[in-house]
């Protein structure tokens, strides 16, 4: 099996980070660190993170502020493994979604870079 390293970036996500943390940790294919870089929060998302993280040692938290691209190669130099699942908080994972990304890392060690896509689930009208 191989190790992954699941990354993210946020900022000012208190609402949504437990879902999001949530639905990483259950993947059916098991990860070996999660590395979400904060953009400088300053809803409680830090905090409410390194709770999460004391009952889990997966979750890696680091803080880099600026805008999204800041933090995703933020995240990516902290990741140790050489596979590494990019994604973005806000959603919640299907328990399959690293499995299916793993796939064809594990069936062809030639195979370089995975793509995938999700499914939405609007909940208000405008979205």
């Amino acid at each position: 099996m191989l190790k992954v390293s699941v990354v993210t970036t946020e900022r000012n996500e208190v609402a949504t980070i437990r879902k999001f943390v949530e639905g990483i940790l259950k993947q059916s294919y098991p990860l070996d660190e999660l590395v979400i870089c904060d953009g400088g929060s300053d809803d409680g998302t830090q905090e409410l993170i390194r709770t999460l993280a004391k009952t889990n040692p997966k979750i890696n938290l680091i803080v880099k502020p600026g805008n999204r691209s800041v933090g995703r190669n933020e995240a990516v130099k902290h990741a140790r493994n050489e596979i590494i699942a990019v994604t973005d908080v806000g959603t919640v994972a299907d328990k399959d979604w690293l499995k299916y990304l793993v796939g064809p890392f594990e069936k062809d060690h030639k195979t370089m870079v995975v793509g995938g896509f999700f499914k939405i689930k609007p909940e208000t009208f405008f979205e």
